[in-house]
């Protein structure tokens, strides 16, 4: 087979825009907005109502499991530190200092460990409340695909 050149081919972009048929003007046509579809203001409305309710309850729950959570990790590694760290060196020292110890924990805990505890804490309490926020987007993702679906699905 002979391969030859042809000068009427031009490889250069093309400003104008080819007409796209039926099917593909569809596929890329930019979505219609809601109320063009026929969708009232009201269901709208519910839905904005519905959708703050869900966001109000998503980020709560995520900010509650996120204290919790945190809070619970800084007393278990304040009670290591203090148990494991402290208490031993005071048995070693003296009945007063190990009374001292037991009488004030946090003053005698290490500032590594309180250290430790803090960032512990607050990066669990930290990816409680992204989940939260990210449940929240769900959520309202879900609202608005029932509102234009019509399905729960």
């Amino acid at each position: 087979m002979q391969v030859s050149f042809n000068p009427n081919v031009s490889f250069r972009q093309q400003t104008a825009q080819m007409p796209l048929n039926t099917v593909t003007e569809n596929i890329y046509a930019p979505k219609q907005d809601i109320n063009k579809n026929g969708k009232s203001k009201f269901i709208n409305g519910i839905s904005d109502i519905a959708k703050f309710f869900a966001s109000i309850s998503e980020i709560t729950k995520g900010v509650a499991k996120g204290l919790f959570y945190g809070g619970t990790t800084a007393l278990a590694t304040f009670g290591s530190f203090w148990l494991l760290g402290t208490v031993p060196k005071a048995m070693r020292s003296s009945k007063e200092a190990l009374k001292e110890v037991i009488a004030h924990p946090m003053k005698h805990i290490s500032k590594t460990g309180k250290g430790i505890a803090t960032i512990l804490s607050l990066s669990i309490a930290t990816v409680h409340v992204i989940k939260g926020i990210l449940n929240k987007n769900q959520r309202n993702a879900n609202i608005d695909h029932k509102l234009q679906t019509g399905h729960n699905a």
